[in-house]
């Protein structure tokens, strides 16, 4: 097996460069791991249960499908055909943007939906966000084969100052973000050592209108759909309301739900990925730590938007939905460039959310009382945090969890070996199961909660 993310020397000298900065303790009460916390509240839960037998037809489901490609980190990409080709930071970013607004898609009215029409396909909910990403990223691509021309760029550097040794050491050219870093970090005085380099770069027309705080000014003049660098993290890092919402614009009269939020986090999230010249990749090799639990929490720790927890019979629980599928959706790039593994992966739970509760219900793993699936077809708002909606995510991570053992259980019985499928692929081929499935399940209700979390 890979080591973590090849060349360890190359990523040690990232994380010195970034002074290893992790986030500061949030408070004395650490909750519950997300498995920890669907234990909890499946051997608690007064409104929805786990189906025994349920559980043990889907993991012999699951068996049959042992050897398909949706199990292995290359399907991650087919599976999403809107992502892009990860052959840089700025497109491996893809995912932290996509990750970072991924929550609340569900209409509140059905005949009332937004969607995004893209590459000759609509799509709505999650896969509208992707599509409208990839096309500000398309958008960006094709002003700029048109307005790349060479420019010279005095840029003040100290010999091993973060923008000059990154142009060294990889692949990615300087931008403004990476610019912006080593000014914020060099710029107060001038060192007996200073050296002045010009540096001959391509920079789009909108990648000169950053300016020298690598502040984005798109959208000021000329077309503002022109050249979006939706995945730079100074674009992220300062995108108005009125920009993001023309990134996302629905074909219908519809907008996207929550784009204050979505805003608010982008630009929360572009903050810090500055920090760390701008890439996803650097901000999770910038700790001495580098498996999954260690990387949970560094997210976490850092964004608060990404602090999905609950207070639960007297117990503090986390179930970081959005935490857990950034780390998995990066391993799965990571993994299928052949770049490396994370250890302790297994770490990771279903992303509970609204959708693949409804597909466990549907395959009988899941049930629900008679009282709350009255509630749900109603389509009452169930507030985050209250016990009925805790129930159905905790109850889905610890189904998810037995379904995981079984399977286990069948391939080292049947096949003398140990399985590769953790809790996460099992969820990767839940989610889009639901959807395929939609008609089918339409007489299953989702659970309605507004909130950033899922």
């Amino acid at each position: 097996m890979p080591v973590l993310w090849s060349q360890n020397v190359f990523w040690e000298a990232l994380r010195c460069e970034c002074g290893g900065r992790l986030g500061h303790s949030r408070d004395m009460e650490e909750p519950l791991s997300p498995r920890e916390s669907g234990r909890w509240v499946a051997e608690r839960s007064r409104d929805v249960f786990i189906e025994e037998e349920g559980v043990r037809r889907a993991a012999e489901m699951l068996y049959g499908l042992r050897a398909s490609e949706v199990f292995t980190p290359q399907g991650w990409k087919k599976m999403n055909p809107l992502a892009p080709t990860f052959d840089s930071d700025l497109h491996i970013n893809w995912v932290f943007v996509v990750d970072t607004m991924n929550f609340s898609f569900w209409p509140d009215r059905e005949d009332q939906q937004c969607t995004v029409t893209h590459r000759g396909s609509t799509y709505s909910g999650y896969m509208a966000l992707c599509a409208a990403v990839t096309r500000a990223m398309d958008e960006g691509e094709e002003h700029n084969q048109t307005a790349l021309h060479e420019t010279t760029l005095a840029v003040h550097l100290l010999p091993c100052s973060s923008t000059y040794s990154l142009y060294l050491l990889t692949d990615t050219p300087l931008t403004c973000s990476t610019i912006a870093v080593a000014r914020q970090t060099h710029c107060t005085r001038k060192p007996s050592h200073f050296q002045e380099k010009s540096v001959r770069l391509g920079l789009s027309a909108e990648s000169r209108a950053l300016g020298p705080a690598g502040v984005s000014s798109a959208g000021n003049h000329g077309d503002p759909l022109a050249g979006v660098p939706i995945t730079d993290a100074a674009y992220m890092a300062s995108v108005s309301l009125e920009a993001l919402g023309r990134v996302l614009r629905s074909d219908t009269a519809t907008p996207m739900p929550m784009l204050e939020e979505r805003c608010r986090a982008l630009n929360e999230g572009g903050a810090l990925l500055l920090r760390y010249g701008g890439s996803l990749r650097r901000f999770l090799a910038a700790g001495d730590a580098r498996d999954a639990p260690s990387l949970i929490r560094r997210i976490v720790d850092n964004l608060p938007s990404y602090r999905d927890e609950a207070q639960h019979e007297g117990k503090k629980i986390a179930f970081y939905k959005r935490a857990q599928i950034l780390l998995a959706d990066f391993w799965g790039i990571m993994e299928a460039r052949g770049e490396g593994s994370i250890p302790d992966l297994d770490y990771l739970t279903m992303f509970a959310d609204y959708r693949v509760p409804q597909a466990l219900v549907y395959l009988g793993v899941l049930r629900y009382s008679d009282s709350l699936m009255s509630t749900l077809k109603e389509g009452a708002l169930l507030p985050s945090g209250d016990r009925r909606e805790v129930e159905i995510r905790g109850c889905s991570i610890w189904c998810v969890e037995r379904i995981k053992t079984e399977l286990w259980k069948l391939v080292e019985q049947r096949d003398g070996q140990r399985s590769h499928i953790n809790s996460a692929l099992i969820d990767f081929y839940l989610w889009p199961y639901a959807k395929e499935h939609s008609k089918e399940m339409a007489h299953i209700p989702i659970h309605h909660t507004r909130c950033i979390y899922y």
